[in-house]
């Protein structure tokens, strides 16, 4: 019996160190679940130092989980092998961005790699390529040894991280750590969670050599930890390229830091910028030329920039300094004072280019939003467009409309490719343009209604100028005479409007117009508002007062020939020359019937008449 309680004593024993395993055990999955978890939170501004033991900021949370698992790993970085060489030399060169969805392919055709990245280490989440290229760097040109390493191909060493997520975070810790230490040339984390890419810079940087960083892309990323990004730019000193495109920045200076004691720091070897499909609405290049001296590149690409900046003083420099703005899919600014703005993206000498600068638009001022630069840079130089409104003609023509602007004047300079030029109501007296007038060739449309113009001989003269006139409006003038071989002249112009002028309406002035109405039918469209004007005090005689006022307010094109010259001999002197005419026609009737008569009498007589036997 006491054997049988003793074995059960020792069941019992047994039994409660197997509950006490379950329950340690069970303990430790939930430690390594609360540790995968904590792992998975972003470092905040605290960048992880060289110690592992150190303290790790995680928004609050415990961090001894992370502190036990670093550990671990740093003790199994004794049993890992190298891989790798490492950069072959301490040179830094032009490289491009990697694309997200081919990390270890290149995209841009900016640099110029010399062969195919060579993949050296892969683990599905962070890889270690070796690229070679070349550096158009100023300041690392200088610092090669001979002419042979200026234009010598380099080989970097590159870390390509891609994917990752707060799931696989720890994993990804886990093969940055067990990797041996080494300098790293270029950084580029592509399609990964934004909540973890601010911890595995952080995580990178401590494990590797960042110092002589060349290139850093973090395209897709939002970062929202500026700051930080800021004294990260600022310590990489032999940066070249920096890609933050789609990482929702909103300032272009954000990117260096405001602390006073690094206010100095500047990117002295940085070549080429992308920030493309961020959210940045300015661009200061005070900025850029003062932090970024050496910068070629700069691609804002599908931004929402508006305002630009730069002192009058740079804008030379900014010619010399930078070879592509990249700005399609903006919409900026296009009032007068980016005028030097809109010259620079039109200038054919500089060496400054703006790729496909046709997808640049205009957001303001409205009337300039559809057309093309080189009309924009016209309207902004023409004195005219100051006070008359000028707008795009779907982008091929531009029409202006000085409609009440008071003008004494015909305009002496319009803007380029100008069609429509609208003068209704002014005080305009003349239609004389002056000889030094430009960009009147194309004007097609011309609107002149409710002026002061009371002649057609200066346009005789300004036909050259206008010689592809189409459409002309001189309706409500001080028109008395109608000189038609003048309209003759413009070949293509084919609508007239001429009613409401005091015409003059004698045998003298509208027999001539009222046959080119007649003629010309199809092109005037206000034929049947054209008439008579009303007698004044002209000077002409009491006939041709009589003849206005019978005729006054009569629509021309319809009168008749005798209502025009009318022969009313109570009304007309008789004319000396109808006398002489029938003084002579008589004469010489007389002179005949006196033939007649002698030949007669010769007949009847066989004698000569009286005047023959005279003579004889």
């Amino acid at each position: 019996m006491q054997s049988i309680i003793g074995k059960l004593r020792i069941y019992r024993q047994k039994s409660q160190w197997n509950n006490l395993f379950v329950t340690n055990l069970c303990i430790l999955i939930l430690l390594s679940i609360v540790t995968l978890n904590k792992c998975a939170i972003p470092v905040s501004c605290s960048s992880l130092g060289g110690d592992l033991g150190h303290e790790i900021e995680t928004n609050g949370y415990s961090s001894y989980a992370i502190h036990r698992f670093l550990a671990d790993v740093q003790g199994e970085q004794q049993q890992q092998q190298p891989f790798g060489s490492g950069s072959r030399r301490d040179s830094h060169n032009y490289i491009e961005i990697v694309p997200p969805s081919s990390p270890s392919s290149p995209s841009r055709s900016n640099p110029i790699y010399s062969s195919a990245p060579v993949d050296i280490n892969n683990d599905g989440l962070c890889s270690i390529v070796m690229r070679t290229r070349r550096s158009l760097s100023p300041t690392n040109i200088l610092l090669a040894a001979d002419e042979h390493e200026k234009s010598a191909e380099l080989i970097e060493t590159t870390l390509i991280c891609s994917q990752i997520d707060e799931l696989n975070y720890r994993e990804m810790v886990t093969s940055i750590y067990r990797r041996s230490e080494q300098l790293i040339h270029q950084i580029h984390i592509v399609s990964s969670e934004p909540s973890v890419v601010i911890s595995a810079i952080d995580l990178i940087c401590d494990k590797f050599d960042c110092s002589k960083l060349t290139v850093f892309n973090v395209t897709g990323q939002a970062i929202h930890e500026c700051n930080k990004l800021a004294n990260w730019l600022a310590s990489w000193t032999q940066l070249e390229v920096l890609d933050l495109s789609n990482t929702s920045l909103r300032l272009i200076q954000s990117i260096l830091p405001v602390d006073a004691q690094l206010q100095a720091k500047t990117l002295k070897n940085l070549t080429h910028l992308h920030l493309d499909g961020n959210k940045l609405d300015e661009l200061d290049f005070n900025f850029i030329s003062e932090r970024m001296p050496n910068l070629k590149h700069l691609s804002l690409v599908n931004n929402t920039i508006y305002s630009i900046y730069c002192n009058e003083s740079l804008r030379s420099r900014l010619r010399s300094q930078l070879e592509t703005i990249s700005l399609a899919g903006n919409a900026i600014n296009c009032d007068k004072s980016q005028l030097w703005f809109m010259k620079l993206i039109q200038d054919p000498i500089t060496n400054l280019k703006f790729p496909e600068h046709d997808h640049i638009k205009c957001s303001a001022p409205e009337h300039l939003i559809d057309m093309t630069w080189t009309q924009r840079i016209s309207v902004h130089e023409t004195k005219i467009c100051d006070d008359c409104i000028c707008r795009s003609l779907k982008r091929t023509a531009i029409s202006v409309d000085c409609h009440n602007k008071n003008l004494t004047a015909l305009p002496d300079v319009l803007p380029i490719n100008t069609k429509i030029l609208n003068l209704t109501s002014n005080r305009i007296t003349s239609l004389s343009v002056p000889q030094n007038s430009k960009n009147w060739e194309n004007v097609t449309y011309v609107h002149l209604e409710n002026n002061l113009i009371s002649s057609f001989q200066q346009l005789e003269v300004n036909s050259k100028f206008m010689r592809n006139l189409a459409a002309l409006d001189i309706r409500r003038n001080r028109f008395q005479e109608f000189p038609s071989h003048i309209l003759e002249q413009f070949i293509n112009l084919d609508q007239v409007h001429l009613s409401n002028n005091p015409w003059l309406c004698d045998c003298e002035s509208a027999f001539a117009f009222q046959e080119w109405l007649q003629r010309q039918f199809h092109k005037v469209g206000d034929k049947e508002e054209i008439r008579c004007g009303v007698p004044g005090n002209e000077e002409n005689g009491l006939r041709s007062i009589s003849l206005k006022q019978r005729l006054s307010s009569r629509v021309i094109y319809k009168l008749s020939k005798s209502e025009l010259c009318p022969q009313d001999n109570l009304e007309e002197p008789y004319d000396w020359l109808d006398i002489i005419n029938l003084t002579l026609g008589i004469t010489i009737i007389l002179i005949i019937t006196k033939v007649i008569m002698d030949y007669i009498y010769q007949r009847r007589t066989k004698r000569l008449p009286h005047f023959f036997r005279l003579n004889i």
